[in-house]
This record gives C-alpha cells, sequence and structure tokens, in this order.
C-alpha cells in the first residue's frame, strides 16, 4: 500500500523528468568531463609513482628496578636497568641510527632512471657507480646527469646555480673508470652492468646530504607502541621502493640490536673489571690480616715461652724432682 500523498509523488516525478531532460539537453558537457576524469586519473596514475610500507616489531626489555642478582650479573645488567618504552623509542628514532643505516645501505649516493618523465628510483641494483672520492657540501644535492654512449664513454654533465659558490657547469664525454676531478668535486663513474647498458640511455644520481636524507626518511617514518601496556614497538616506514622499504627497516632493528649489545658488552666489561679490582684489594687485605694474625699469635706463644720453661725447672718440695717430671699439681704441691 503506498502511502505518499498524491502531490509529493507527482514531485518525484517532476525532479526526474527534469533530470532527465537536463542530461539529453547537455549530455555533451557530461561526456567530455566524465572522459576528462578519466584521463586525469590516467595520467595521475603514470606520472606519480605509488608509495609502498613495510612494518617491523621490535621487542624492548622490560624495565628492572632493585638491585641485580645472578641473572642479571650473568646478561651484564648487575645494578638492574630502567629502560623504558619512551627511551627506546627515542633511540629508534635518533640520528645515529639512522646514519649507521644509511651507511650500512649505501643511500648517501642515489640514483634514478630519466628516461621516462617521472625518474624512477633504481635500488637495489642500478647499471652505474660513482666512486667519490671528494665532494664539497654545495655539491651535495646537486643532480649528475649521464647519458651512455657507445665504445664504454658517456655524457657528464651537472650544473650549479646558488649562492655560495661561483656559477659553475660541467659537460663533458668520458670513459667509465676515468677520473672526473674539479676543484669542487672527483670521482669515478664505472658500468657495473656486466654488459647489459645500452646506449642513449639517461640516468642520473646525487649525493645526497645527510641531514636533509634524515629528515626525509623521518618523514616516513613512524615508531610507536603496539598496545599501551606491550614492551613492542612497531616499526612503519613508506617508500616508492618496496624493496628499499623493507630494507630500510631491517637496517634500523638491526642497529638498534647492535648499538644494545655495544652497550650491554661495555656495561659487562666495566662491570667485570669492577669485580676484579674488588678481588684483588680484597685479597690484598685479607692477605695483610692473615699476616698480622700470624706474627700477632707467634709473638703471643714467644713471650709465654720462658714461663713456661721456668716451670718446667723449678724443684718440687715434696718430691724434690722438676715439676715436669712430677705426678704432683703445681696448684696444689708446687710451692715458689
Amino acid at each position: 500500500m503506498n502511502n505518499k500523498p498524491a502531490a509529493q509523488v507527482r514531485e518525484d516525478e517532476f525532479e526526474l523528468r527534469y533530470f532527465y531532460h537536463l542530461l539529453r539537453a547537455r549530455w555533451r558537457w557530461f561526456l567530455l568531463t566524465f572522459a576528462f576524469l578519466c584521463a586525469a586519473g590516467f595520467l595521475y596514475m603514470k606520472l606519480t609513482l605509488p608509495v609502498y610500507q613495510s612494518t617491523a616489531s621490535v621487542i624492548v626489555e622490560d624495565s628492572k628496578s632493585g638491585a641485580g642478582d645472578i641473572e642479571d650479573f650473568l646478561s651484564s645488567d648487575l645494578f638492574g636497568s630502567n629502560l623504558n618504552l619512551p627511551t627506546e623509542i627515542g633511540i629508534l628514532r635518533s640520528r645515529s641510527v639512522f646514519e649507521e643505516t644509511i651507511r650500512r645501505l649505501g643511500l648517501d649516493v642515489q640514483y634514478w632512471s630519466t628516461n621516462r618523465v617521472t625518474p624512477v628510483p633504481l635500488y637495489p641494483k642500478t647499471p652505474l657507480h660513482a666512486d667519490f672520492d671528494t665532494i664539497v657540501p654545495e655539491f651535495r644535492e646537486q643532480t649528475f646527469k649521464v647519458l651512455t654512449l657507445d665504445g664504454g664513454r658517456y655524457e657528464l654533465e651537472v650544473e650549479y646555480e646558488g649562492d655560495k659558490l661561483p656559477s659553475f657547469r660541467f659537460a663533458k664525454t668520458l670513459k667509465y673508470g676515468e677520473t672526473v676531478k674539479t676543484d669542487y668535486f672527483c670521482f669515478t663513474l664505472n658500468d657495473v652492468s656486466e654488459g647489459r647498458l645500452q646506449p642513449d640511455r639517461s640516468y642520473a644520481f646525487k649525493v645526497r646530504s645527510i641531514n636533509r636524507l634524515v629528515a626525509e626518511m623521518l618523514e616516513n617514518y613512524t615508531a610507536q607502541p603496539l598496545e599501551k601496556d606491550a614492551n613492542i614497538v612497531q616499526l612503519t616506514y613508506r617508500d616508492v621502493v618496496p624493496a628499499r622499504a623493507l630494507d630500510v627497516l631491517n637496517t634500523i632493528s638491526e642497529a638498534y640490536i647492535d648499538r644494545d649489545m655495544r652497550d650491554k658488552a661495555q656495561v659487562a666489561s666495566l662491570t667485570l673489571r669492577f669485580v676484579d679490582e674488588q678481588l684483588k684489594t680484597t685479597g690484598s687485605d685479607l692477605g695483610d690480616t692473615e699476616r698480622k694474625l700470624q706474627a700477632s699469635l707467634v709473638g703471643s706463644v714467644g713471650d709465654r715461652m720462658p714461663e713456661y720453661a721456668n716451670q718446667a725447672q723449678e724443684p718440687c718440695l715434696w718430691c724434690e724432682s722438676g715439676c715436669s717430671g712430677c705426678s704432683h699439681t703445681r696448684s696444689a704441691n708446687c710451692r715458689e
């Protein structure tokens, strides 16, 4: 049973009829708008690199209080620990951990393929490898452009337009393995593609500024407790290269664990050194005390020996024999 009033039914029919006529009259505009949105979405997907996220978990030791026991001693934690989750999260976000991660993964020099509109990062394998001897800080973050040629040659181009140095432009055809030396940098570029490097391919590389690279990595990195009362820290890292996102988290975890092991080894070494010194001091004190006690006992016995000798030579008034051979006790039979 339809309970709608007749006026409302007529109004709904009117709105649908009006929308139909509007769509019919302007269908070209609707079609163009739909095509434009589809093209914009397609270009966005082609020009924008997807972002991947990797996740890892790190177990943090629980806090301890009170004096240490034998288990703490064996685990290099003689006096207990005051670890807490915020402190360990701070360590996991520290600059030292990230610098170690950058060093282990070789992220200080990064490479791109520039054959598309959007440069594509090359990681972990790259056909080129730059070995830098020196580079001034102003040329960090500058793009070195490479165009591969045949015959083991390439074109190198780099340009500086900053305000800290005079304007500089370097463009030259070089051979792989040849030293590139200027007043601002010195390096060699090597072909590590094992013969698969094709001519007329464009690449680029940068020597990253450690400060800027650490800041970028921290923007894409999170470290937070998994749950409120859990001693587990969940790490996440976002990157356009999935392999690099995974390697960064794994290396951060390894650097954190290695740092913790070094700290524990240092504490254990200091603790054992302290115990050895205390044992040496205690042993020396005990030796001195033992020698003094022995000397005291020897002196006491030596002082009493003449008395015992005199007593042995005194004659007994009853039997006129020495007290040493007398059956009478001195207290009852011997007289002065």
